[in-house]
């Protein structure tokens, strides 16, 4: 499913911690190949992630911000059909 952003519950001081989750589902047992890129040009290792059978399982990424920002993470699907998804795009303004 396309990533999402989880704002941190507390009040948005620097630095803040975003979360940005996704689901991965497949029909039939095998391994995915996946990372994570973020507006900044950083990419993740590559990960792989085992399913026993057809199945959904969550993925997630952690990015720490010092200052005020705007920018995107998404996740891309390395193995086996080399996929992107969606942007989850975020603010946050430092006071």
């Amino acid at each position: 499913s396309a990533p999402t952003v989880v704002t941190p519950a507390s009040s948005m001081s620097c630095p803040t911690t975003f979360t940005f989750g996704s689901k991965i589902k497949v029909n039939a047992a095998g391994t995915v190949k996946y990372h994570w890129e973020r507006s900044d040009g950083t990419k993740t290792e590559v990960k792989s992630l085992k399913f026993d059978a057809a199945a959904e399982k969550e993925v997630s990424l952690t990015w720490e911000l010092n200052s005020t920002t705007t920018g995107w993470a998404r996740l891309y699907i390395d193995e086996p059909n080399h996929q992107y998804f969606p942007k989850a795009n975020f603010t946050l303004t430092c006071p």
